[in-house]
Formats: structure tokens, sequence, C-alpha cells
């Protein structure tokens, strides 16, 4: 496997955060490089960034692939899910229980490319603090508790394109103070989809119908 690959190249165990390798440097041929923390041999940013795109399973999908979850081995802090996979597939969406009770995982960062977050996706994510939604991010629904239980929960940012956010999306993220403007795509918040949360009041567009 390409983790593997880079243990054999360094001599030890990896895990891929950014934490592990010092502040970046280049070399005479401007060629940009991280320092690991542990032996100080060098790797480029790109030997790094391709590990976000390596440890993930897919599923062939209509239209692309879909995020099954980690590798078996792989757990990272901090997790990119990059646009497309390393066959070149568009990812558009993450597949139900993909990252369910995943204690390690703190920091989430979804594709533009993403339209669909299924069900309990990230439920009971002790750690996760914060998942970061692109400007130009197509997502239309995040699923049936997809969030349910996430304490630590703090910062998402609805995107323009949300359609539907169902069930329990985010219920019992006690922790998720607010979000930004609900734009006016927005058609379907199912039953409990903010219960439990810090949200005191946000605008609900007139395109809600249920």
């Amino acid at each position: 496997t390409y983790k593997d690959d880079i243990t054999q190249k360094l001599g030890h165990t990896v895990t891929f955060e950014k934490s592990d390798y010092k502040k970046p440097t280049s070399n005479e041929n401007g060629i940009v490089s991280y320092e690991c923390e542990t032996c100080h041999a060098k790797l480029t940013y790109g030997e790094i960034k391709d590990a976000d795109s390596r440890v993930l399973d897919y599923e062939s999908v209509t239209g692309g692939v879909i995020v099954k979850g980690f590798k078996s081995g792989y757990d990272v802090k901090e997790l990119v899910i990059p646009p497309v996979n390393s066959s070149g597939q568009l990812v558009i969406g993450i597949k139900e229980g993909a990252f369910q009770d995943n204690a390690p995982l703190k920091k989430v960062s979804l594709p533009d490319t993403l339209q669909y977050i299924e069900k309990n996706a990230f439920s009971g994510c002790a750690e996760l603090t914060t998942v970061t939604v692109g400007y130009a991010s197509v997502l239309e629904t995040i699923g049936d508790s997809a969030f349910y239980e996430c304490p630590k929960l703090a910062t998402f940012d609805l995107p323009k394109s949300l359609v539907t956010v169902e069930a329990s999306a985010f219920e019992n993220c006690t922790l998720l103070k607010a979000t930004n403007s609900i734009y006016g795509k927005l058609e379907t918040v199912g039953d409990r989809a903010f219960l439990g949360t810090a949200i005191v009041q946000f605008s609900i567009p007139a395109t809600v119908s249920t």
C-alpha cells in the first residue's frame, strides 16, 4: 500500500498528520519538501498530500464514486477528502456510516464536488470539531443523523447549494452555536435536525416547505 511504501522509505510508522512534519523548505530547484520530525527525512508535498486520496475506500456509483471510509489500518485526525480519487473519478458522496464512531477524527474538509452525505456518515465522532465546506460546493443533501451526537462539532458552514437537511442531522451537536445564513435553495429541514445544539436562532428561507 501507499502507506507501507512511505513507511519503508522512512524506516518507521507514519500517520500523515501535518504536525508530524516541520515547516516546508524549498531546494535549489524550487521543489517544496517537508522534514519528518521523527527521522528528519524529507518528503515532497505531493507524497504527503497524495496520502489523503490513498487512505480512503471508494465505491463506484452513477456519476463518480462515494467514500466508504478509511482503508483497513488507516486513521487520521485531519482528513481532506479529495475531489477525485486516484483513478480520476469525481467524489460525489459519502456513504452511510462511512466514518461513524471514528474516535481520532477531529477535522474534515469536504470537496466542492460532493453532492450528498448519507445517513450516519459521521455520527458519534466524539472528537470532531470542524467540517469545512468550499465556497463553490454543490452539496445538496445532509442525510439522516449524518452528524448525530458529535458533541465537539462547533463549526459547519451550510453551502448555498443545500436543498435538504434530514432528520437529526445535527442532533446533540451541543457546541454547534451558529451556522452561516441558510440560503434560498433549501426546501426541507427534517425533524430534530438541530435539536440539542447551542443554536438560538437562524433565518429559514421561504423556499422551505417541510
